[in-house]
């Protein structure tokens, strides 16, 4: 079955990265493929190294915007191909900082081939730290997934390690003045997964995670805007367990989620200069909302319960203590904590 694959990458400030990830597109074994490049506002010489590596092949295309963040990027790459793609053809997103092995297409095309019409097809990854991969391996099994089984199930939730069927996104309007500094990925796959009938996850190991310091999605940094965005992926994700008619047990895990983020935040900031910004966070509707569902309490594991309690009990002080506690006993590995 002959498939075309549109690959959509956004740019922006990767000049370190963006010779690796294009050149590994070029490296791919399966070669019937066109590229949607969009320059969201780069200040440094991404562009430049882009423009110049793709030169002289027409299967890719650069296109330049003024920043508006990755979502809005994403959809620009998107309104480039509306023409263009037919009902059998698929889409994929690399980040202009990561990159995929050799035989990804090829891969995914031997799955997609056979005339099956999976909606979407899902995969492992690699986490590429100082120079070395690690595997990655949150699919287990080969199988298809209904789009209820998919939206918990189906691997790393981002739009990355998967090729979505094109006509997927044609019922799909998203706001325009959304932007999002996290989670911008959630807020797009989430009505792609509604939309799917029927899916794949594969075990194969096809995308390489580069750990960029200097990317938005991979910085440590406190910052209440990003509490927005879990709270704005949050309202999406309810929607559609909703519509899914989905059990509680569902919105109770969605609330385990975005409560471990706000969580985070405090395990990685208390301190005296942040104090009224954390305190601020208490008082933020994500916070708030997750009240509401007690039995969360019981998904926490116990090192995060002592912070939740005190945090929430207004216990600041003991705050520093218990964290320095914990990351002592993380050090020594009697807890593991995953941060």
């Amino acid at each position: 079955m002959d498939i075309t694959y549109y690959i959509l990458i956004p740019l922006y400030n990767v000049e370190k990265y963006i010779a690796r990830c294009i050149n590994s597109i070029f490296a791919q074994t399966y070669k019937n493929f066109k590229v949607v490049i969009v320059n969201d506002g780069s200040t440094d010489n991404s562009y430049v190294v882009c423009c110049e590596l793709i030169k002289n092949d027409e299967r890719f295309k650069i296109i330049n915007q003024e920043n508006k963040g990755a979502l809005l990027a994403k959809g620009r790459a998107l309104k480039e191909i509306e023409n263009v793609p037919r009902d059998s053809d698929y889409v994929l997103f690399i980040d202009s900082d990561d990159y995929v092995v050799p035989e990804y297409l090829e891969t995914i095309h031997k799955y997609l081939s056979s005339g099956s019409g999976y909606d979407i097809l899902g995969f492992n990854y690699f986490r590429e730290e100082h120079g070395k991969l690690k595997k990655k391996k949150v699919i287990n099994q080969t199988r298809e997934l209904s789009r209820e089984e998919f939206l918990f199930d189906g691997g790393i939730r981002t739009l990355v390690c998967k090729a979505f069927r094109y006509p997927l996104f044609k019922n799909i309007a998203l706001n325009p003045d959304i932007i999002l500094r996290t989670s911008d990925d959630l807020y797009r796959l989430l009505p792609l997964i509604y939309e799917s009938r029927k899916n794949l996850v594969i075990t194969e190991m096809l995308y390489v995670y580069s750990l960029n310091e200097n990317s938005l999605s991979k910085k440590k940094e406190f910052d209440l805007r990003r509490i927005d965005d879990y709270h704005t992926a949050l309202l999406v994700e309810r929607k559609y367990i909703s519509e899914l008619n989905l059990p509680d047990k569902y919105i109770r895990k969605v609330f385990a989620k975005y409560l471990a983020y706000v969580l985070l935040h405090i395990y990685l900031f208390w301190n005296h200069e942040n104090r009224e910004k954390l305190i601020l966070l208490k008082n933020h509707t994500l916070y708030k909302e997750s009240q509401k569902y007690t039995r969360i309490y019981s998904l926490l594991i116990k090192q995060d319960r002592l912070l939740y309690f005190l945090f929430d009990k207004g216990y600041y002080g003991l705050l520093p203590v218990s964290i320095k506690l914990l990351n002592m006993l993380n050090f020594l590995k009697i807890t593991p904590r995953k941060l």
